[in-house]
C-alpha cells in the first residue's frame, strides 16, 4: 500500500517495461561471471567502493526494483501495457539460471529467483484479460509451466506460504 503511489507513476508514464528491462539485463548481468568482474573491478575504482558495498548496493537495487514489479504486476492494467514476451522470457531466464546454479538457499524473498514466482503467478491469473494468444505461445515455447513447476518443487520448503499460495492461484 505504501508504494501505491510509486507504481501509479511507473504506470502512467508507462515506465514499468522499462524496470523490467533494467532487472532483466541486471539479471543477465548477474549471471555472466566475466563481465560482472570487469564492470565490479571499474564501479569499485570510481566510486571508492569496497566489493561487499558494491555487492550490498546490487542486492538493493534487485530487492527494491523487484518489489516494485512484483506490486505493480498485481494489476492487470499493468500486465495489459506490458510487453509481455519480455516478461515471459525474463522469468524464464532466471528460472533456467537457478535451475542450472542449483544455489543453496533460495529462500530470501527479496531475490529475483523468489520473486519471480509472484510474477509468474500474476502473469497466470490474468492470461485471459492479456493477448492470450502471445502468451500462451511465449509460454511454451520457453516451457515456463514446467520451469516454474520444477522451481517451485525443488524450492518448496524454502518458500514462504504467501508465495505457495500466490503460486497455486496462478497455477488455478
Amino acid at each position: 500500500e505504501t508504494h501505491e503511489n510509486a507504481i501509479r507513476i511507473l504506470v502512467e508514464e508507462a515506465k514499468v517495461n522499462l524496470c523490467l528491462r533494467m532487472m532483466h539485463d541486471y539479471k543477465k548481468w548477474q549471471n555472466n561471471p566475466a563481465e560482472k568482474r570487469v564492470t565490479c573491478d571499474a564501479a569499485m575504482k570510481a566510486f571508492e567502493y569496497s566489493e561487499s558495498q558494491l555487492e550490498h548496493k546490487c542486492a538493493q537495487f534487485e530487492e527494491s526494483l523487484g518489489l516494485l514489479l512484483w506490486r505493480a504486476f498485481t494489476h492487470v492494467e499493468t500486465l495489459q501495457l506490458m510487453d509481455i514476451p519480455l516478461l515471459i522470457e525474463h522469468i524464464a531466464v532466471v528460472l533456467d539460471n537457478a535451475q542450472k546454479a542449483q544455489p543453496a538457499s533460495i529462500g530470501d524473498s527479496r531475490l529475483q529467483e523468489s520473486t519471480i514466482m509472484y510474477y509468474f503467478s500474476s502473469l497466470m491469473k490474468h492470461a485471459e484479460a492479456l493477448n492470450n494468444r502471445e502468451l500462451l505461445a511465449k509460454s511454451r515455447e520457453l516451457k515456463l509451466v514446467e520451469l516454474a513447476v520444477d522451481h517451485y518443487l525443488r524450492y518448496t520448503d524454502e518458500f514462504s506460504s504467501d508465495l505457495k499460495m500466490s503460486l497455486a492461484e496462478g497455477l488455478a
